[in-house]
């Protein structure tokens, strides 16, 4: 046992997000930092709906994509420099939550 009261062990076992997600995106957000205007990729051009919540969990933006977005710009000018989270619920697959960085205005 080790001094914390745990044993640690390591090995092949892969934990968390299907490994198939990193190899091939459902959604991805760029820029990332952003500062007026975040973009969303829908490379399976997929239908659904995007929430956008602070990090104290108050929604604060929704807004909708369709079959014919392969990219789906939101505008972010009028959040305050800040982490977000964009969950995104397509229609055909399970909910995605992606993490933005909204940059302060340049003086």
């Amino acid at each position: 046992a080790s001094p914390a009261g745990f044993t640690a062990v390591f090995g092949e076992e892969h934990v968390g997000a299907d490994q198939s997600d990193y190899q091939n995106p459902t959604f991805s957000l760029s820029p990332n930092p952003a500062g007026q205007i975040v973009v969303l990729s829908n490379p399976h051009r997929t239908t659904g709906r995007i929430l956008i919540y602070n990090l104290q969990g108050h929604l604060l933006a929704e807004d909708f994509f369709t079959c014919s977005d392969a990219e789906k710009s939101f505008s972010i000018s009028h959040l305050p420099a800040a982490v977000y989270v964009m969950k995104v619920f397509p229609v055909d697959k399970s909910p995605t939550q992606l993490r933005f960085i909204k940059t302060a205005a340049r003086k």
